[in-house]
Parts: structure tokens; sequence; C-alpha cells
């Protein structure tokens, strides 16, 4: 066995049985390339052990897993996807992946539809009021920026879809600030670090949770940050004008505030969220909502989005 095996298993056995932390852990590396070439293959070695228990597991009655395959396709879905901003949602049923996966086949010529369906799913109030009660407003580096989300999707139900673009995406690289540990102080990261961070996260955590599914989303995370929000503009428009770039600096005139690009934001935002719950690994708040919980935000939402099919909005009036 190699010297660069021995320190992979060391650190999973470390995370898995001593509890150490990354930051303890990376002290035993002299060098940052050492610490990216052990995390790495710690992480790549856990993949395939993963791949292996879920075949025995398919085997064991009354387990229910998402079986190596269905994760191949959902990856490879994921990947055309992105090339529309797109990913299938994490609160999708398997009928709704199914729906979505034939609508793709007919790509692009169905965008429209796999948009609809996904706003369907991913912009319910019901959903909404559980992403902010179990992640948002809980998880360290999103609570931040709780009523900024909340406004931002006050504006989505308002279909003031301008103001919901240009509040939602300063969170973006707001959340991925703090994910970093920048102080405020320090010097900011670079452009490319942002195009770069998804493709990290073995160096951040090479024993994250549900790792098959973290290789998933942090995947559809970085197609979405690199193929166009984060996309250079020097480098050709980015698809739907998706781009933070363009309407953060206003660099030439585009239909940036749209439904679809807000739906966009928020997709990725919640895929963000499951991303950072894989690698905190700690209990998820979600789950032990239950319907009083969420009780005023999915009425508030439910509220706003009602009432506007009933009114002449000030909305309708002048941003049509």
């Amino acid at each position: 066995m190699g010297k660069s095996k021995k320190q992979a298993l060391d650190i999973i056995n470390k995370i898995r049985n001593e509890n150490k932390t990354v930051d303890e852990l990376k002290t035993m590396f002299l060098t940052n390339e050492d610490w990216y070439r052990v995390s790495n293959l710690a992480y790549n070695i856990q993949l395939e052990e993963a791949r292996r228990e879920n075949v025995k597991s398919q085997k064991k009655p009354h387990v229910l897993v998402t079986p190596n395959e269905t994760i191949n396709d959902i990856f490879s879905l994921n990947d055309t996807l992105s090339n529309y901003a797109l990913g299938i949602p994490l609160w999708a049923t398997e009928r709704d992946y199914e729906k979505i996966k034939d609508f793709a086949n007919d790509l692009p010529s169905t965008e429209q539809n796999i948009i609809d369906f996904i706003e369907s799913i991913n912009m319910h109030p019901k959903w909404r009021a559980q992403q902010k009660k179990g992640r948002i407003s809980q998880y360290e580096i999103f609570k931040e920026f709780d009523k900024i989300v909340d406004s931002s999707l006050i504006s989505y139900y308002r279909q003031n879809y301008i103001a919901c673009f240009l509040t939602l995406a300063p969170v973006i690289e707001g959340v991925l600030l703090k994910w970093k540990r920048y102080d405020g102080f320090s010097e900011k990261p670079e452009f490319d670090d942002y195009r770069k961070f998804f493709k990290q996260g073995p160096l951040r955590q090479p024993c994250p949770g549900n790792i098959q599914f973290h290789r998933v989303y942090s995947s559809i995370c970085d197609n979405i940050i690199n193929k166009t929000l984060y996309k250079p503009t020097f480098s050709g428009d980015a698809h739907s004008d998706f781009n933070r770039h363009v309407a953060l600096h206003m660099l030439k005139k585009s239909k940036f505030g749209t439904k679809n690009n807000c739906t966009r934001l928020f997709l990725l935002l919640d895929f963000m969220t499951e991303i950072y719950w894989y690698e905190g690994k700690f209990p998820d708040p979600r789950w032990n909502l239950n319907n009083d919980d969420i009780l005023l935000e999915f009425s508030i939402y439910s509220d706003l989005k009602e009432n506007l099919k009933n009114c002449n909005s000030a909305e309708e009036f002048l941003l049509r």
C-alpha cells in the first residue's frame, strides 16, 4: 500500500472514529498540495465504498436505497439540465424525476416545460417555508441572510422579478464567502475562487455524509456557477442572461430579472444548503418540523401568491 493511500485511510479513521476535525487533520500535512492529494484520495475511497455498500443494501429486505444506476442517471440528467442552469429539485419524487427526464429528451424545445414544472415544486409556499424554518434560518452560514432571502421571496410572489434577482444574487456570493470563512478583514477571495469552490469539497470535508449525493449536488452547483451565473463575460453570453456580473453591473441591456432566472437562483440556493448539510454532518432541523412550525410562513407566502391573482398590482402596471 502506497504512502498516500495509508494517509487517506488514516484521516478517514480519524474523522469517523476519533471525531477529529478537518482543521486538526490539516496540521498533519506540510503543504496544501499534500492535503489536496490525500483528501481527494480519501474522498474517492469512500465514494467507491459507498457504491459497494449500495449494492449490498439493495439485497437486504426492508432497506430502501437509491440504486447506483439511478444515481448515475440523476448525475447525467443534472449535467444536461445544467446547460440551462437547472437541476432536479431536492424535494422531487421518483415520479417528478421521470417527468423531468421525459421533458429533457426533447430539449431545447421543452426548456420552459421543465422550468414550469421545477417552479411548481421548488417555489411552492410549503417548500419555501420548510427551507426557511429548517435550513436558511438555522444553518450557520445561511442564517445571516434569512431576511434578505425572505425579501427576495416576497418580491418573487409579488412578481417583481427584477427586485427578486438583484436581492438574491448577492446572497449566493455572501454564503460562499461565509463558507470560505472570510472575516471581512482579510483579503477577499478572487473571482476564480468562487468558480472553483464546488470542485473543492474534499478539501473542506473528505468524509461528507451521503457521499454519492454530495457528488451529485457538488457537480450541479459547479456546473451552474461556471456555465452561467459566474461565467466570465469575456467568454460569451450566459444562458438566458443568468449571470450575476451582467445583472449587478448592468453591463448590457438584458432580461436577467425574469421569473425563470429567479427560480434558478432559489434552486441553486437549495442545492447549496444540501451540500453544506452533508459536509457539516449535523442533524437536519428540517426533518423535525411539523405543520405548526411552518404555518405562519406558509400562510404568508400563500396569501402573497393568491392575493396577486385577484388585484391589479403596481407590479402588474409598471413592470410588465
